[in-house]
């Protein structure tokens, strides 16, 4: 995958993304703050907070719900891209505000690689592709957007919904 970006929307089936959101909308899933929403050391001074839920992370399983995530999204995966080895599977949770806030560029991880984003849902926060405006695409629910993490993108929170909510997925 070079700096192509592929959008499947509708990516799980209902029941499948059903699944995945009474798990993550459930009163069971732990969400815990992180303080750098693009680097350690952020110097930007965002007043936002930002949440993740680490599932899995450079080959150690970061939480009960990995097997879940795993069994429905990986198989999904496989059908639109090789994977040969997982990275990192996260989530995260982009609370609003009144404004909408574009967070610093940045790039996953220093090397080419694969990666994709899921929409949660639908929000007007969207995620850059490229330093200066290459392209725009909107947060829609059940939406997966495949690309090259080490070109730089940046997220935003929302501002017309509770909050902005996707899973990251990096592999080889």
């Amino acid at each position: 995958m070079s700096n192509d970006i592929k959008i499947i929307d509708n990516f799980l089936n209902q029941d499948e993304f059903n699944s995945i959101k009474d798990v993550i909308f459930g009163n069971n899933f732990s969400w815990y703050h992180s303080p750098n929403i693009a680097y350690k050391n952020d110097s930007h001074k965002i007043l936002e907070s930002f949440f993740v839920h680490m599932i899995y992370d450079e080959d150690v399983i970061q939480s009960r719900y990995y097997d879940h995530f795993a069994g429905i999204f990986l198989p999904k995966i496989k059908q639109v891209c090789e994977i040969k080895s997982l990275i990192r599977i996260k989530t995260n949770f982009y609370p609003a505000t009144e404004n909408l806030i574009e967070h610093p560029p940045h790039n996953d991880y220093n090397f080419r690689h694969l990666g994709c984003i899921f929409s949660m849902n639908t929000c007007d926060g969207f995620t850059r592709f490229g330093k200066n405006e290459d392209q725009i695409i909107g947060s829609k629910e059940n939406r997966m957007i495949f690309f090259d993490p080490f070109i730089l993108h940046n997220s935003t929170n929302t501002t017309d919904a509770q909050a902005r909510i996707n899973i990251n997925f990096n592999f080889l």
